[in-house]
């Protein structure tokens, strides 16, 4: 029994500390003001001023459900966009549209 216990704790704690690089990131919402596709790239209005957000093949973009390209990302939908700050740039690993816009 004891065995079992510590086993199960053992497993729990190797998940815990191989959390999926996504797991931790920072999260910022506001309404996208600019979009380039040529550099891959949103301005986005957030409550701490305009952020830049660097999209890359990785990134995963989400409208509901269901799975969207950079290109299908407009000016005036609001998203929150969990990243990592490289420089003055927050490069998404994740795009939620949580409003459409107009």
């Amino acid at each position: 029994m004891r065995f079992r216990v510590f086993l199960l704790t053992l497993v729990a704690l190797c998940l815990a500390l191989t959390a999926p690089a996504w797991a931790i990131c920072t999260q910022m919402d506001g309404q996208i003001t600019a979009t380039d596709l040529a550099s891959s790239q949103l301005t986005v209005s957030t409550s701490q001023g305009s952020v830049v957000v660097q999209v890359t093949p990785s990134t995963i973009i989400k409208m509901g459900a269901n799975q969207i390209a950079f290109g299908d990302l407009k000016v005036g939908m609001t998203i929150r966009v969990c990243g990592n700050w490289q420089d003055d740039l927050l490069v998404a690993e994740r795009i939620n549209v949580r409003f459409q816009g107009k």
